[in-house]
């Protein structure tokens, strides 16, 4: 049985051939030595060029136990990637006149009692907190919005907004209640008709663990002694839009074709999501609205990762160059950024559309 799963492990089954693009010919090799240079057992990605997705492909197992290999439409929770569809949403309204960024979040969650804009929120520079010690991993059913910030709402701001920065995960929480009072619509109902239908996504949706989801990835972590174990259950429902959906690697590069073709947002609110945000003393920081912003050798990169209970994640996107990347693996690791881009090196070196990362 070890040595079965041994072969499954470096098999890579690919959801598009390989042959889709020859320049790419040599990534299977690269893609499988940072798999086992972390240490997951399944890894899937997807490549985007020129707005087309030229390869996707899984990497391992994405079930240990059932010897499952992992493919391109392997479905993943994708951590603080969530977040990104939250800023999308939001800025979809403000498409619409239906707010706009500059609106308190009090306006439409009454119960938030802090003088916090919403763009306040898709930059990280609310002041509201992020998690204590413990609190990522709730094993709690929150069924409102309401219930699910009780954790934080009512703690201080850590400072003034928009005089600092401060990631949290926990201020993206809030944005759920805009999105449903100015649409008339449940979360994930919004979310399916106006961001996951028209992207043409088909393994994203809110994370709910008793839900039958085709082709989900098992979570694992490592015991202290390197042992791969399963991971423990999360409810993430405290966390919908601060890391609370599941999505697969091709999903993910149609999520970022979508929005570089206009086909969820408009050009000025794609422009607000690939522009750093400026404090108010005019200092550029690294985040945009939803997203996280890097110059390296001419390139601009507009980039999300993801570090959940037993998956690490990375979408890289150069959306000038129409190029990204998605990877996907089912093992907490932290910030995967540096391998993917290692990845997205190699791809950028075949291909010459663009040039590498450090």
């Amino acid at each position: 049985m070890l040595r079965n799963v041994f072969l499954a492990a470096v098999i890579a089954v690919f959801t598009l051939p390989a042959s889709a693009d020859d320049r790419l010919s040599g990534l299977p090799k690269v893609v499988e030595g940072i798999r086992q240079e972390l240490g997951t057992p399944g890894l899937s990605i997807a490549v985007a060029l020129n707005d087309k997705m030229v390869y996707a492909a899984g990497f391992g197992l994405a079930d240990v136990e059932n010897e499952v290999p992992a493919r391109g439409d392997t479905v993943y929770r994708i951590a603080s990637i969530s977040k990104t569809f939250g800023a999308t949403a939001i800025l979809q309204l403000a498409d619409r006149k239906k707010l706009k960024v500059d609106d308190l979040i009090s306006a439409t969650v009454p119960s938030f009692p802090h003088r916090v804009t919403l763009r306040q929120i898709m930059a990280h520079s609310s002041g509201i907190r992020h998690y204590k010690p413990g609190e990522s991993g709730s094993m709690t059913r929150f069924d409102t919005l309401e219930d699910a910030i009780k954790i934080f709402k009512d703690d201080p701001l850590l400072f003034p907004p928009n005089t600092k920065n401060q990631y949290s995960s926990y201020a993206f929480n809030l944005l759920q209640g805009p999105i449903e009072k100015l649409s008339g619509q449940p979360l994930e109902t919004y979310l399916i008709e106006n961001i996951f239908k028209p992207a043409g996504l088909t393994g994203t949706s809110l994370e709910y663990g008793e839900r039958i989801v085709p082709h989900r990835a098992r979570a694992y972590d490592r015991a202290k002694d390197g042992t791969l174990q399963n991971s423990p259950y999360v409810d993430n429902s405290i966390k919908w839009l601060g890391g609370g959906l599941i999505s697969s690697a091709e999903d993910l590069i149609r999520y970022n074709i979508a929005l570089n073709q206009g086909k969820l947002v408009s050009a000025e609110a794609l422009k607000l999501m690939n522009t750093a945000n400026k404090l108010n003393d005019g200092t550029v920081t690294e985040y945009s609205l939803g997203w996280e912003l890097s110059d390296d050798r001419g390139n601009h990169y507009v980039d999300k990762y993801g570090s959940g209970t037993g998956v690490s994640t990375y979408l890289l996107r150069i959306p000038e160059k129409h190029y990204a990347v998605a990877v996907l693996i089912n093992l907490s690791h932290g910030n995967i950024k540096p391998f993917a881009k290692r990845i997205s090196d190699a791809i950028l070196a075949s291909t010459g559309d663009g040039k590498p990362a450090n």
